[in-house]
Parts: structure tokens; sequence; C-alpha cells
């Protein structure tokens, strides 16, 4: 073999090695526009199997005041037990399945605005919250009906949330799922007492597939607030929601 011809094929090889580096990781979510100004929320978790971390937030967290906080969701109390669970699914003829501290069911004891799965999840012996996930999709339309049909579900019975957020950056129509993971997109609603439950509903990007999104609801007992605290943010000038003044000195409302 000649020297030259040596010479082009080991160029051929570094050259395809250089392409096989360069591939984008479609798994990987890179911001869509370069420098593009944050949103007033930091991104949740991606992906939601079970009830999912509350969303970590640098926004000041205002506290309902004037509205009992729910005894549990989705028709199922506070402190249920598996075995009382199970026998009202089957008596329902909902047909669950057991894994670890969870149970998880093709749909909730109650009719609910969209189609998902209900997952139950027990700490200890009695339930401690429950999440209702909607379909994976692509369809940016259906995904935004999601979220406001299970907003629409928990503003019913609990009124207002204390927390909202709904933007929508530059570059993001068509790209809401990676726009959501990469901190350009939001859609977000969360119910907080102060030592009490937490409700909120979110749209996440799915863990399996980077371009799809699932809107869902998830419900958290007092005690279950309690053990999410330490992985969030602490709180920022915590007010009532029924005040106008911030509370606690700060001089800054939310």
């Amino acid at each position: 073999m000649s020297a030259m011809l040596q010479r082009v094929m080991l160029l051929g090889l570094v050259a395809l090695g250089c392409r096989g580096r360069e591939r984008p990781d479609l798994r990987r979510v890179t911001p869509l526009v370069a420098n593009a100004p944050a949103t007033d929320s930091e991104a949740r978790d991606a992906g939601r199997s079970r009830p999912a971390n509350a969303p970590r937030t640098h926004r000041a967290v205002r506290y309902i005041a004037d509205r009992p906080a729910p005894d549990g969701a989705l028709a199922v109390r506070w402190g249920t037990t598996r075995a009382e669970l199970a026998a009202r699914n089957t008596a329902a003829s909902i047909q669950c399945r057991d894994s670890g501290e969870y149970t998880f069911c093709p749909r909730a004891l109650v009719e609910l605005p969209i189609a998902g799965i209900v997952t139950y999840e027990f700490c200890g012996a009695g339930l401690c919250a429950v999440s209702i996930d909607g379909p994976r999709t692509r369809d940016e339309a259906a995904i935004e009906q999601h979220f406001d049909r299970l907003v629409g579900l928990v503003r019913a019975s609990l009124g207002d949330p204390s927390d909202e957020g709904r933007s929508t950056g530059p570059g993001c129509a068509g790209h809401l799922a990676l726009c959501l993971a990469s901190k350009q997109a939001e859609r977000s609603a969360r119910w907080t007492w102060r030592d009490g439950p937490q409700v909120q509903v979110s749209v996440d990007q799915d863990e399996e597939d980077a371009f799809q999104a699932i809107a869902a609801a998830t419900w958290f007992s007092a005690e279950r607030a309690r053990r999410q605290e330490p992985a969030d943010d602490p709180p920022i000038a915590p007010r009532d929601a029924s005040a106008d003044a911030p509370v606690d000195g700060s001089a800054d409302a939310p």
C-alpha cells in the first residue's frame, strides 16, 4: 500500500471519529435560544412515574390561611391503609398493582377530567400522597388542555392556588418539552398550607422521550410535605394568601 493511500485512509477514519463525537445527544437538553432570559422559577424534576418532588422555587411562598387544607385526595383520606384502598378498588372493579410503598391504578375512584395513571404512596401503614399522571404526548395543544383541566380539578375543591407560573420563552413554540427541561418554559400551580398539606400541578418533560411532556397533579399529606421540605429551597418571606404585606419582616412582596 502506498504512503499516499495510507494517509487518505487515516484521514477518513479521523473524520468518521469526529463526526461520531459531534453527533447530538437527543437525551441531553440544551437551551434552544442562546442566552434566553430565565423564567421566574427553577425547573422541576423531569418525568413522573410516582408522586414527584415538590417544585424547587426561589419565589416567595404564599401560605393559604383562609381555607381548610385537604384531608385526602381523589375521595381517599390520608391515613387510609393499603388493605382499605385495595378493598375499595376491588369493589369498583379497578385492578391495581403494588410496588414497594406505591400502589398504581389505571383510574381513580372518582371521575377525572383526563385519563391517566393514579399512584398512591404509603408512609408506613397510611396513605400520604396521591398523584394523577396524564398521557405522555408531543401534542402541545393536548398538554395545555391536560394542565388546564388538572388545575381546574384542584381549584374546584381548594380554590385559587397560592403560587402559579405559566411562561413560554422565545423559540419554544413546537418545543415545549425541551423548554420545560431547560427552564425556558413553565406550567405549574401550587397550593400550600403552613405546616400542612401541599398540592401541585405541573407539566414536565418525559424521562423516556425528551420531546414528550406529561401533565400531573400530586397531593401531599402534611406528613409527606414535611418529608419533602429538605429537598426544596427554604421558603422566602412566607405570606398568607389573604395578606397584602409580606410577613416575617420582609420588605419585598413576591
